[in-house]
């Protein structure tokens, strides 16, 4: 059986996105789930979206995506 190559996968959160680009949280969420619906339709992408929660600094729940490529 030939060896086949461990590639790494590229993984960041909505929340890591929003503070790179310095946009608010919940508008880089909204951008995803446009993006996902739009994706949606092409079954040549080969990427992942798992949906999350974090606790904010007030303690509350907060939903974010953890995006793979």
């Amino acid at each position: 059986m030939q060896n086949l190559p461990v590639l790494n996968s590229l993984v960041m959160t909505s929340r890591e996105i929003a503070e790179l680009t310095g946009k608010r949280h919940a508008d880089v969420m909204r951008d995803i789930r446009v993006i996902i619906e739009q994706l949606s339709t092409d079954t040549n992408l080969r990427w992942y979206c798992k949906s999350m929660t974090y606790t904010d600094a007030k303690g509350e729940q907060r939903e974010q995506c953890e995006l793979e490529q």
